[in-house]
C-alpha cells in the first residue's frame, strides 16, 4: 500500500492509512534503498500473486473475475463517454440550425437592423463592377424542339476547288407546313454502262433475268422525318442536353440522312455537352421514338456532328439484282467478289473479295439471314467466276439448304450431308492446301494470282526442256538431274482454280466431330 499512497503515511497509525510499522519498515528501510521504487514494483508483483494463491480458494477464478470486472467498468467509461459526446454534438447542431432560422427570419422582416462591425464601417467603399453583357455575337443558339429544321446533306465547309461534273439533281420534296423542312431522298444505284460479260470460254454464265427485279417503293412522307426530329430534340432535352443548330448559316438544325433502312439524324451538342452523355441515353431515344433500337456514332467520322441512327418504320428491300448490274460490280476488279449488300446510310453497294478473307464465319441469331447470306455469296460468285476458276466444296447438314446446287459444275464433289464423312473432305482439303504452297516455292510466287499470272505470260513459249543445248549445256544438266531427289510434285501447266469450302451450320458440325473440324479449320 505504501507503493500507492507514500511513504510519508506509511507509519500513521489509522484504519484509512496504507499499513503499520512493519509495512513501513519493509518499504522504507529495507526495499526502497535496496531495489528503489521500480525494485519494490517488480518484486510486489510475485509477492501479490503468492499471497492471492495462499488465501484465495482458486486463483485464477479470482484474477479472471478482477479481469472482468475491470474490463467491464472500462467499457462503461468509454459508452458514457460517447453518449457524452453525441449529446454535445446534438445540442451544437440544434443551436446552429437556431442561428440558421433566426438569420432567415431577420432577412425577411423589412427594415430589420444588422450590426455592422466598427472595421467593416471605417473601410472604403467599394462598388461592384456590373458583369459583362455577351455580345449576340458570342451568344450560342440552341435548338427548340417546336421549330426543327432538317435537311440530309451536311456542307458546313466549303473549298475552293475545281468544280467537277454536275451531278443530277436529287428529288427534293417541301413540307406543306412552315419551316424550311427539305427531305432528299437516298442516291439511286448507280447502273453498268455497258452489258455484263454473258459468256466465258465454254461456260455461260446465269442470266441476270433469273433474279427478281426491283420495284418501286414508296418512300416515307417528309413529316415523318420532322416529326422524328422534333421527337430527338423533345428527347435529349428532357435530359438535359442542349443542342446547336448543325448549319446556322442555312438555318438548319438537324441532318438527315436517309436510307433504305434506316435513317441517320445528325445533331450537334452545344459547348460543354459531353458526347459520352449522349452516347449514354441509346435506349431512353429508343422508347421516346418507339424504334426497335438505335445506334448513336459518337462522333460521326470526320465531322464535328454526333450521328444517332434510327429504324425506318418502312424498309426498302434490297435485291441482288441491283448490285449485280450496278458499275460497282461491274468496275471491281476483285478475284472472288462476293456482295453484302448496300450502306444503311449511303446506299452504296458494298462489295468484298473473299480471297482476302481465309476464314469468314457468319453469326447471328436464328431468322437473321444467315443462310440468305451464305446463298448471296454463291450468286455473287457464279454470276463472276467459271469452274476454271473456283471450286466448291459445300457441307449441308440440314440436308434442303445447299442440295439447289447440287448440278453446278463447280462442285469439287457432290454436296456432302453426313457429318461424319466431313472430316475426310476436310483433310484432303488440307492436303491440296500444302501441295499447292509446295508448287508455288518451285515456282517462285506466294499465292494462286501470282502462279495464274506467270502461267498466263509463259503460255506460248517454249519450256525450258525444249531449247536447244550445247554439248556442254547437256552434259552439266545431266549431272545435275543425278544430284536431284523427285519430291513427287509436279508442275501444273493450267491455271489453278480457288477452292471455297462453305460450311453451313458449324455449331451441329461441331457438336457431331469437333476435334477434327476444329483442328482442320484451325
Amino acid at each position: 500500500m505504501t507503493l500507492w499512497l507514500g511513504s510519508q503515511t506509511g507509519g500513521a497509525f489509522d484504519p484509512r492509512g496504507p499499513g503499520g510499522v512493519l509495512g513501513a519498515f519493509l518499504f522504507s528501510n529495507l526495499c526502497q534503498p535496496v531495489l528503489g521504487d521500480y525494485g519494490a514494483w517488480i518484486l510486489v508483483f510475485p509477492y501479490g500473486f503468492c499471497l492471492l494463491g495462499a488465501l484465495a480458494d482458486d486463483p485464477k477464478a479470482t484474477l479472471a473475475s478482477w479481469i472482468s470486472e475491470w474490463r467491464d467498468a472500462l467499457g462503461a467509461w468509454n459508452a458514457e463517454r460517447r453518449a457524452a459526446a453525441k449529446k454535445v454534438a446534438l445540442e451544437r447542431q440544434k443551436k446552429i440550425a437556431e442561428l440558421a432560422e433566426l438569420r432567415r427570419v431577420q432577412q425577411q422582416v423589412k427594415g430589420a437592423a444588422v450590426a455592422v462591425s466598427p472595421a467593416l464601417v471605417s473601410a472604403p467603399k467599394v462598388e461592384p463592377k456590373p458583369a459583362p453583357v455577351e455580345t449576340p455575337a458570342e451568344t450560342v443558339a440552341l435548338v427548340d424542339a417546336k421549330d426543327v429544321k432538317i435537311t440530309p446533306e451536311l456542307n458546313p465547309v466549303q473549298n475552293i476547288e475545281p468544280k467537277p461534273e454536275p451531278k443530277p439533281e436529287r428529288e427534293l420534296k417541301p413540307l406543306d407546313r412552315g419551316g424550311k423542312v427539305v427531305v432528299v431522298k437516298p442516291a439511286p444505284i448507280e447502273k453498268a454502262k455497258g452489258p455484263t460479260v454473258r459468256r466465258s470460254g465454254n461456260y455461260e454464265f446465269p442470266s441476270i433475268k433469273l433474279l427478281n427485279a426491283p420495284t418501286a417503293n414508296a418512300g416515307l412522307p417528309a413529316e415523318d422525318f420532322k416529326k422524328r426530329a422534333e421527337d430527338l430534340i423533345q428527347t435529349l432535352t428532357q435530359f438535359k442536353v442542349s443542342v446547336v443548330p448543325v448549319d446556322p448559316e442555312n438555318g438548319i438544325d438537324v441532318g438527315i440522312q436517309q436510307g433504305p433502312s434506316i435513317t441517320r439524324y445528325e445533331i450537334k451538342p452545344a459547348p460543354g455537352v459531353r458526347v459520352e452523355k449522349i452516347a449514354n441515353l441509346s435506349n431512353n431515344i429508343a422508347m421516346n421514338l418507339e424504334a426497335e433500337s438505335v445506334r448513336i456514332l459518337a462522333p460521326v467520322p470526320g465531322k464535328g456532328t454526333v450521328g444517332i441512327e434510327i429504324p425506318n418504320r418502312h424498309r426498302k428491300d434490297v435485291l441482288l439484282r441491283e448490285i449485280l448490274e450496278s458499275a460497282a460490280w461491274a468496275n471491281s476488279t476483285m478475284e472472288i467478289p462476293v456482295v453484302l449488300g448496300v450502306d444503311s446510310v449511303t446506299n452504296k453497294p458494298v462489295i468484298q473479295d473473299l480471297a482476302k478473307m481465309p476464314h469468314c464465319l457468319i453469326a447471328g441469331a436464328t431468322g437473321q439471314g444467315k443462310s440468305v447470306c451464305i446463298n448471296s455469296f454463291i450468286v455473287s460468285m457464279l454470276y463472276r467466276c467459271t469452274p476454271e476458276d473456283l471450286r466448291f466444296i459445300m457441307v449441308d447438314p440440314k440436308v434442303v439448304e445447299l442440295q439447289i446446287y447440287s448440278k453446278l459444275p463447280h462442285l469439287l464433289i457432290p454436296v456432302e450431308t453426313d457429318p461424319k464423312r466431313v472430316p475426310s473432305a476436310l483433310k484432303w482439303l488440307i492436303a491440296e492446301m500444302q501441295r499447292r504452297y509446295k508448287i508455288f516455292a518451285k515456282v517462285g510466287v506466294k499465292n494462286i494470282l501470282g502462279f495464274n499470272t506467270k502461267i498466263k505470260n509463259e503460255s506460248g513459249k517454249p519450256k525450258q526442256e525444249e531449247l536447244s543445248l550445247s554439248p556442254d549445256e547437256q552434259s552439266a544438266a545431266k549431272e545435275a538431274a543425278e544430284h536431284v531427289v523427285d519430291d513427287g510434285i509436279v508442275i501444273p501447266t493450267e491455271r489453278l482454280p480457288y477452292i471455297v469450302c462453305i460450311i453451313d451450320e458449324m455449331a451441329d458440325l461441331m457438336m457431331a466431330a469437333a476435334q477434327d473440324v476444329e483442328t482442320s479449320v484451325a
